[in-house]
């Protein structure tokens, strides 16, 4: 019979972003994951079969789950909530440390066919996400009717990774 898991996979997996950004993919241990979840090792071995496994089940996951969650900041102001959106998510690389841990998964997505699967459908989804906001901008009376709103996601995408490193 099975054992009942005392720490889900999501928390795993939450624990599996902070020790990245904190870390970077490169001086990523099971044994830093371990002690923060409180699992062993050998039980993140078990449930994920392999380091890269869990990252990759780390990455579909964030490809697959809210990327902006724009509309939690104020649905009535769009351009607003989009804008605190972006500035929650900026903040939470916490700074110049996670940002280059950040560059660095960006690097592994590259090598990786997997997480560069789940590298592209995260960046799908911001986009349909600002889109969204933009629409929405849009039917509030915040931009102009005829507004390319996918040409200026596009767009907004290209200044806010360029922000993030500056």
């Amino acid at each position: 019979m099975a054992r009942t898991k005392t720490v889900s996979d999501d928390r795993v997996l939450d624990v599996v972003g902070v020790v990245l950004l904190r870390r970077g993919p490169h001086a990523f241990t099971l044994a830093d994951v371990s002690a923060r979840v409180g699992l062993s090792p050998a039980t993140l071995l078990q449930r994920f079969g392999t380091k890269e496994a869990l990252v990759r089940a780390f990455a579909r996951r964030a490809a697959d789950g809210p990327v902006l969650d724009w509309a939690r900041f104020g649905p009535r102001h769009p351009l607003r909530a989009l804008r605190r959106a972006l500035r929650a998510v900026a903040s939470a690389l916490g700074g110049t440390r996670g940002l280059r841990s950040s560059i660095a998964l960006f690097a592994e997505d590259v090598r990786d066919p997997a997480l560069r699967r789940s590298a592209r459908r995260h960046a799908t989804r911001l986009e349909s996400e600002i889109v969204a906001a933009l629409r929405a901008a849009r039917t509030a009376g915040e931009l102009e009717r005829r507004a390319p709103v996918g040409a200026l996601a596009r767009q907004l995408v290209l200044v806010w990774n360029g922000a993030l490193t500056a």
